[in-house]
């Protein structure tokens, strides 16, 4: 431990014994102030090869098996009064990045690892670049554990509590860690971005952007009206999304609910100008998917190609729902040829978007695969406490049905689960993100590896060749999500 003013870390069982953090000029416990939107973080370890003084367990010479970089915002001085003073979690503070000695090491959350430079004898470097938002703080942990260590780190790296019975001194020297004091950056000059607390809400209107604005909608969404029950429901559950302030809504019966009744439209639920029912059905005599935006009623379907090839010739649009129930696994999916959307998100297992994010990824990441277009939706079977589980934004020139159905096919929209975006632009190679209560952004490229992480509401990124693809995922503390649609690096 350094002994000049805050300049300080600790560690436990000898783990590490020297270290040099540093922003700019700024050590641990001071503030550099600066105009730029992004900070050069320099970090410098020293992993003892000697043994500690461990006398419980031949355990005598840990290594250290990776350091977390921990970025959070800094705001004024919470009062005993404000709600937010007995909360024990920060909404803010995120991990942004993890170095070890090999890289590419993927948590549960989608971070991949970057490989140190190991200098010898025990010394570790890292020079990390990453944006700033406002008053912002970094500070450094590590550890000897590996991520998903049982009882210890679950697979995000973040550390169990220990059980007091359980605990003894031999286990303790075996679960080290470090922790380094803060690094504090403001900007020179120039408001904070985000949002206060009492700005912290969503707002769902239309907004200008490009002489385009973004429309709230729902693609997936059943209705009891059927072949077995005449009483047209439908116009009740379009005002529970009217009122909710939805701008388009899908009734996308199962087809094989209706075959009778052959129906695909209600048009008779439509309050325009300012809202517009969508015609289609949920395929279902197969493999469930969503026959968005089709002139005719569609029946009969033999396999998921087969629906996905009668959809198209239908004039419609053909969604993958809940990719994960059953499975549809990356080859099965490219192989559906005309297949170009999945539900990233569907609000009744939304416990499946890890595993539909993969998919997403390697498909997007074959050799022989496509673009994809993510979307997210309700699946809401007539209950109004299930609208607003997922929807999609949807940009285009005015509130039209073909206006709505081109910029979906086309993937001018994004997906959420409560995440809004304020704007989303991709000029040249440069994607930019303007979340209204996203705290987090990351941009994702191939295979699902995380290209750079931002904690805050707006973030930037200069796409690579090496890239392949880039997707961002706004995330916050709510556990809201956004996702936007790959951008190809040619």
């Amino acid at each position: 431990m350094t002994d000049c003013d805050q300049n300080r870390f600790i560690a436990t069982g000898g783990l590490i014994t020297d270290m040099k953090f540093r922003i700019g000029d700024a050590t641990m416990g001071q503030t550099i102030r600066t105009n730029k939107n992004t900070v050069t973080i320099g970090i410098e370890v020293y992993d003892p090869e000697s043994p500690n003084f461990n006398t419980y367990s031949d355990y005598t010479n840990p290594r250290l098996d990776h350091i977390d970089l921990i970025a959070g915002r800094v705001s004024e001085i919470i009062p005993e009064s404000s709600p937010d003073y007995s909360k024990d979690n920060v909404s803010t503070t995120r991990v942004i990045a993890r170095f070890d000695a090999t890289g590419g090491i993927r948590d549960a959350e989608g971070l991949e690892s970057i490989k140190w430079n190991d200098l010898g004898n025990g010394w570790k470097k890292i020079k990390f670049e990453t944006e700033i938002n406002g008053k912002m703080y970094f500070r450094l942990r590590g550890t000897n554990l590996a991520l998903g260590t049982p009882g210890d780190l679950d697979t995000s790296g973040n550390p169990l509590p220990d059980i007091a019975e359980e605990n003894d001194a031999e286990k303790a020297f075996a679960d080290l860690w470090f922790y380094s004091n803060p690094i504090f950056v403001e900007p020179g000059t120039g408001r904070e971005n985000g949002l206060s607390p009492s700005e912290n809400r969503i707002n769902t209107e239309a907004l200008t952007s490009g002489g385009q604005k973004w429309y709230r909608g729902n693609t997936h969404t059943h209705a009891r009206f059927s072949d077995d029950n005449d009483t047209n429901d439908v116009p009740v559950i379009a005002s529970w999304y009217k009122a909710a302030g939805y701008d388009f809504l899908v009734l996308s019966e199962h087809n094989d609910h209706v075959l009778q009744k052959k129906v695909f439209s209600h048009n008779e639920a439509s309050n325009p100008p300012g809202f517009i029912m969508l015609p289609g059905n949920e395929l279902s005599e197969t493999r469930h998917h969503t026959a968005l935006g089709i002139n005719s009623f569609i029946g009969g379907e033999t396999s998921l190609l087969d629906g996905v090839t009668k959809t198209i010739a239908a004039g419609g649009i053909p969604i993958l729902n809940h990719p994960q129930d059953p499975v549809v696994t990356a080859g099965a999916f490219i192989a559906t040829t005309g297949l170009n959307h999945l539900e990233v998100a569907n609000g009744g297992r939304l416990q499946d978007t890890p595993a539909t994010e993969i998919l997403w990824d390697s498909v997007l990441s074959a050799s022989n695969g496509r673009i994809v277009y993510g979307v997210a939706s309700d699946d809401n079977h007539y209950k109004k406490a299930n609208v607003g589980r997922g929807w999609i934004m949807v940009k285009a020139p005015s509130l039209t049905s073909s206006n709505i159905l081109e910029s979906i096919r086309t993937g001018n929209f994004y997906a959420t689960t409560g995440v809004i975006l304020n704007n989303y632009q991709v000029n040249g190679r440069t994607i930019t993100v303007d979340s209204q209560n996203g705290d987090t952004i990351r941009f994702i490229g191939k295979y699902g590896s995380v290209l750079k992480t931002v904690v805050g509401g707006k973030a930037s990124y200069r796409i690579m060749k090496r890239d392949y693809y880039v997707r961002a995922k706004i995330v916050n503390a709510e556990g809201k999500m956004a996702w936007t649609q790959p951008v190809f690096a040619d």
